[in-house]
């Protein structure tokens, strides 16, 4: 996966554990640094996670542009993550495209940007860009495609971007997974990846790939995770030859209730290992009801970073879920639907992922906290944004 170049005070190395007596003498010696010059220093930012299974959908109508202005924040604001290491802040999120988001124009796409980045925010996922027969790839009345408006917009302020390829629904349910399915998945997957890299190969934001195919420990079946452990290696190996700079990501998930330690570390070990992928990216599940407390997932975690130091050459990253399911099984037979979570739990999420110091993402800022989204949207964002900004203000004076 991409590592982004490190801020002055960010930790080169994402793996590069963090300690608050290393933290302590940086701040003091900048603290030193600015009383020596008697001037004002200012450091410049960065330049540059998921759930498919959920299909939370919002409506084209909610998904619109709005009238009036975007809430863009004032550029004279220090970035966030120009004090924040690895593990502080939420640094990046996943994105779903559907229709809706089609319908937004440059100036909308232009402002969700520049908020994203106004948080700490410096890259996006995004989940597919092709979804069963549904392509985001089309070309719009200003030549353009949802996906380039992505990647463009989020040039322009220092984001990265992976691009997921393509994916059938019909992946969520484990009796399809077959030999004569997989081969299917892979071609469609070469073909889209084919026609992304002929248009996305001019941004420098464009940093690499993301397979849409969530895996999981869950699976009962040998075979099937031989297959799919085949589909990711000719996969990533098909996408490493096409261009060896660009990252190849993935995710995962477990259900902590329903799992054990021993068989999820040893499956992951070995897809980590064979997959071919360069960064991964694990689910907390704090979002899903019907499960015990979402923290019994900090051992699996602990786990896969662990492998990631002794077995995997790439980067483990964590995605934090800050929705709240309100339907869908196992609450109701009804359609999955979510709402933004209350920011205790979103907060409770941060500090406890933030410990095993290692790059999280959240699913999604574009669903549950957008400012422009709605009334409960805002709050999260909000409060988050109060949140982040009192932590830095708090590392600064130690």
């Amino acid at each position: 996966m991409k590592i982004p170049p490190a801020c002055p005070l960010k930790p080169a190395n994402e793996k590069t554990a963090r300690t608050d007596g290393h933290r302590r003498r940086l701040v003091t010696l900048f603290g030193l640094l600015i009383l020596a010059c008697a001037a004002t220093v200012v450091i410049s930012g960065c330049d540059g996670a998921s759930q498919a299974r959920y299909m939370h959908w919002q409506t084209s109508a909610d998904l619109a542009e709005l009238p009036g202005d975007y809430p863009v924040p004032d550029d004279s604001e220090s970035l966030i993550d120009e004090w924040l290491y690895t593990g502080d802040g939420f640094e990046g999120t996943f994105i779903q495209p559907n229709e809706g988001h089609c319908l937004w124009s440059d100036k909308q796409w232009a402002a969700e940007m520049a908020n994203l980045r106004h948080i700490g925010f410096d890259t996006i996922i995004i989940q597919w860009s092709e979804l069963n027969n549904e392509t985001f790839l089309g070309i719009d009345g200003d030549g353009k495609s949802l996906v380039d408006r992505i990647v463009a917009e989020a040039q322009n302020v220092g984001i990265d971007v992976y691009v997921g390829l393509s994916l059938r629904e019909s992946w969520w349910d484990s009796r399809n997974v077959t030999m004569g399915f997989m081969r299917t998945e892979l071609a469609r997957n070469k073909r889209i990846a084919r026609q992304l890299y002929s248009r996305l190969k001019q941004y420098t934001a464009f940093r690499g790939w993301y397979i849409p195919h969530e895996v999981s420990d869950l699976y009962s079946s040998a075979e099937q995770k031989l297959l799919i452990l085949t589909f990711y290696k000719q996969l990533t190996a098909f996408l490493n030859e096409m261009d060896p700079l660009k990252t190849v990501m993935a995710s995962g998930y477990t259900n902590h209730d329903a799992s054990s330690l021993r068989n999820f570390t040893k499956w992951y070990s070995m897809f980590l290992a064979d997959s071919g992928i360069d960064i991964f990216v694990f689910q907390d599940g704090a979002g899903l009801s019907g499960r015990t407390e979402w923290k019994n997932i900090l051992p699996y975690a602990d786990a896969l970073t662990t492998i990631s130091k002794k077995e995997f050459k790439g980067d483990v990253w964590l995605l934090a879920e800050v929705f709240t399911q309100t339907a869908g099984p196992p609450v109701n037979n009804r359609q999955f639907s979510a709402r933004p979570a209350e920011f205790a739990r979103v907060r409770e999420q941060l500090n406890a992922l933030g410990l095993i110091g290692t790059k999280i993402v959240i699913y999604s800022y574009f669903e549950y906290m957008r400012p422009s989204a709605g009334k409960d949207e805002t709050k999260l964002y909000e409060a988050y944004h109060h949140y982040i900004t009192a932590k830095m203000a708090r590392i600064a004076h130690r």
